[in-house]
């Protein structure tokens, strides 16, 4: 095996160990989670993927997190992350996306989120991240994955509740 192979791998699982870190007490609350790291021997690319089942009595199983290893180009692709509905409004995929990148970033390498939906291309734009295309952005040390910025947590002043009820009486007395 050579140097730059044992290198690769060595990079891989300093990723798969921060996100394991991050996610793995959380996702531990869950029917079922895998951490996996699959090897591309042809390609000299790896993927991290992290999958969970969210009800014992479904077979469903969620794609939380996909990260490829581009090693040619010294970047990574993280493609997909997704928390589980249990594990929303914990801020885990913005605190995963950085511990990625602080293992990525002393390394050399760059890490892209790529088919980024609208949305979240813009969220991340406004925390700082470069737009690379419409639905790629490069996360940057400038990337603030931190604050609070435009998305709101439930039961927090950031969300107003109503009741239609209120909205209709409000109506009844402007009538």
């Amino acid at each position: 095996m050579s140097t730059s192979t044992d290198h690769n791998q060595a990079f891989e699982n300093s990723v798969l160990q921060a996100a394991k870190d991050l996610l793995e007490p959380k996702l531990a609350t869950l029917p079922w989670h895998q951490f996996e790291l699959e090897y591309h021997s042809p390609t000299g690319r790896a993927r991290l993927q992290v999958r969970c089942q969210q009800e014992a009595d479904s077979p469903v199983r969620t794609l939380v997190l996909s990260v490829t290893f581009l090693h040619d180009s010294e970047e990574l692709q993280l493609s997909n992350i997704i928390m589980p509905l249990a594990l929303r409004w914990e801020r885990l995929g913005k605190r995963t996306i950085k511990a990625i990148f602080e293992v990525a970033h002393p390394a050399g390498y760059d890490l892209f989120l790529i088919d980024t939906v609208p949305s979240f291309h813009d969220r991340l734009l406004k925390r700082n991240a470069r737009a690379v295309t419409d639905d790629i952005v490069m996360i940057t040390p400038e990337t603030d994955l931190v604050s609070d910025i435009g998305s709101p947590k439930p039961n927090s002043s950031e969300v107003r509740g109503y009741s239609i009820f209120d909205v209709l009486d409000e109506l009844d007395a402007d009538a």
